[in-house]
């Protein structure tokens, strides 16, 4: 559970692939999810579908250090 509710990982896919149909190649992930999943199988199916696809994506995600004094 998230805090924004349960994701399905199907479904999220689908979307990052009809955002990338649309033209959308650069994702910004947010810190401490499930993002880099995510972003991990949607580049492994990418060039499934557009053999030069992981030429034109780019993903961002921030480093968070550990919390201390």
């Amino acid at each position: 559970m998230r805090a924004h509710g349960r994701i399905d990982p199907q479904a999220a896919r689908q979307n990052m692939f009809d955002y990338h149909d649309a033209g959308f190649t650069t994702w910004d992930l947010p810190t401490i999810t499930a993002a880099e999943d995510f972003i991990g199988e949607f580049r492994r199916q990418l060039p499934l579908r557009e053999a030069r696809a992981l030429t034109t994506m780019q993903a961002f995600t921030k480093w968070v250090p550990a919390t201390g004094p």
